[in-house]
């Protein structure tokens, strides 16, 4: 409770400062506060925070593979030297006290010894798989595979996939240098136009404070934040995975709230079924209800921001209503397209997920007793694209094992990748997991050969297509804000000239 105070008093703090910041700037260039000063402070904060997350990311995660790297190798170490995981996992620890994962790995430690799970070791996918490693090796004991520790080879198979981690953070931090910069800066340059542009035609002050110069701010800055989400998705693409919606999540809990959704739901069944299949499509990254309720919330939003132009504005009532009922339309089809971007990106990584749980089954098939409940509850717990058909194969495990992969294989069909692994994992029985799991093992050593090679082309291919999105609120605001207010004082004023020279 009290990191929670901490952390919202900084960002209070982080809100002063910006606004004192941006406050004392507008008084030097003698500009006046109004809502666009409102929305230049509060954009600032957004992205202040959201830049400070991402790249907190990117940096603290390749800092952490290099540490977690050499937590293997002392664990590999004092293994040999007493051949028991937990001196060797204690020992090791002892020896990394200076680094910043000590406490995450005295915790890993800690559910090792009472032998309970423990939530935060699936937030990081390494970290899990050397608890699991740990504790299945604490349980069942070691064994050879051709002579081999099978708990040691482990070990080395995830300083592995660390390095290809490290290299993939190291490309990804490097990808979008300056294209943030070029995208929302060009906002804030609004009043300096609006200085510069009456300074040479004093006339264009009136268009500026009139019914265009309004809309334009609201456009622009409209334009510049959703820029600027769509740049935070390709620098960060799981973020929409794991994004959350607060104010929808609240109403959700709320009773009423939950009857009238039934109520809707039970009058628009078909639509209602259809609607299921396409969030599970998308991997079911957020319920149902919550899809309902951001559809009302987008609606009621763009509503609301037309309603608050037209008292800024003025004007006819009929075409300000017709804006807010297109507004609520837009916004009901918000969620659409959420759910449109998360499906793009669900089939874009499920591949490399899948990929990823040959890792955990080549990692998990040499291990004495392990058994297919344990493999898919380790590869459940990392998934993020398959989370939901994991779990749903989990519950249905124990009443017919082989039915609850066929029909999970099923549902995966769309990706070989998955579809073959459910399949090998059905053989477990018959082959023992060793044979059964052999393919996976192997293409686990190309996933890893070709991950790095791909990861950079794409990423290469990202920041290409993102620089370009980055350029559309800098040629906006020289369009909107500073050739058309030209052009069309320049073309009205022609229009007074030969009114007067044809009477």
């Amino acid at each position: 409770m009290e990191q929670i105070k901490q952390i919202n008093l900084n960002y209070i703090f982080l809100w002063i400062v910006i606004g004192l910041v941006l406050s004392i700037l507008y008084t030097i260039l003698d500009l006046p506060f109004s809502l666009y000063t409102f929305f230049c402070i509060v954009f600032a904060a957004i992205i202040f925070r959201q830049e400070q997350k991402i790249r907190k990311i990117t940096k603290n995660g390749g800092k952490e593979c290099n540490e977690l790297m050499e937590f293997l190798a002392e664990l590999r170490h004092w293994y040999y030297v007493y051949s028991d995981v937990e001196e060797a996992v204690q020992t090791a620890i002892d020896t990394l006290e200076e680094t910043s994962i000590i406490r995450k790995l005295k915790e890993l430690f800690q559910a090792l010894i009472q032998k309970e799970d423990k939530p935060f070791l699936t937030q990081n996918r390494i970290l899990y798989l050397i608890y699991i490693n740990c504790k299945i090796t604490m349980e069942y004991g070691d064994c050879l595979e051709q002579g081999k520790s099978v708990f040691v080879k482990n070990l080395g198979e995830l300083q592995e996939e660390l390095q290809v981690q490290k290299k993939h953070f190291m490309l990804r931090r490097h990808a979008y240098l300056g294209i943030i910069p070029v995208a929302v800066i060009p906002i804030y340059t609004l009043p300096l136009i609006r200085k510069w542009c009456c300074e040479n035609l004093p006339e264009l002050e009136q268009l500026y404070d009139g019914r265009y110069g309004i809309l334009a701010v609201f456009g622009l800055g409209f334009l510049s934040c959703f820029i600027y989400i769509i740049l935070c998705f390709f620098r960060y693409p799981e973020g929409l995975s794991v994004m959350r919606h607060p104010t929808a999540e609240r109403l959700v809990q709320l009773e009423q709230w939950t009857k009238w959704l039934d109520i809707y739901k039970e009058k628009y069944k078909e639509e209602m079924k259809l609607l299921k299949k396409k969030l599970a499509s998308a991997g079911d990254l957020f319920e149902l209800n919550i899809y309902l309720t951001l559809q009302i919330i987008y609606a009621i939003f763009g509503a609301v921001m037309i309603i608050m132009i037209w008292i800024l504005v003025g004007g006819f009532f009929g075409i300000w209503l017709t804006a807010a009922l297109l507004a609520t339309s837009i916004g009901i089809r918000i969620p659409k397209v959420l759910l449109g971007i998360q499906e793009f990106l669900y089939k874009k990584n499920r591949e490399q997920e899948a990929a990823q749980f040959q890792g955990i089954a080549g990692m998990m098939m040499g291990m004495s007793r392990v058994s297919v409940y344990e493999l898919l509850e380790a590869m459940e717990e990392t998934a993020i694209c398959y989370k939901a058909l994991l779990r749903r194969c989990l519950l249905a495990l124990p009443y017919d094992e082989v039915e609850a992969l066929k029909q999970a294989a099923k549902e995966a069909e769309e990706c070989k990748c998955m579809k073959r692994l459910l399949e090998n994992l059905m053989m477990c029985d018959k082959l023992g997991p060793i044979l059964a799991l052999e393919e996976a093992s192997k293409e686990r050593k190309f996933y890893i050969e070709l991950f790095i090679e791909e990861e950079k082309q794409k990423l290469e291919d990202q920041a290409a297509i993102a620089g370009l999105i980055a350029f559309i609120p800098f040629s906006a605001v020289v369009v909107f804000y500073l050739i058309v207010p030209f052009v069309y004082e320049s073309l009205k004023e022609l229009g007074e000239i030969s009114s007067e020279f044809y009477t």
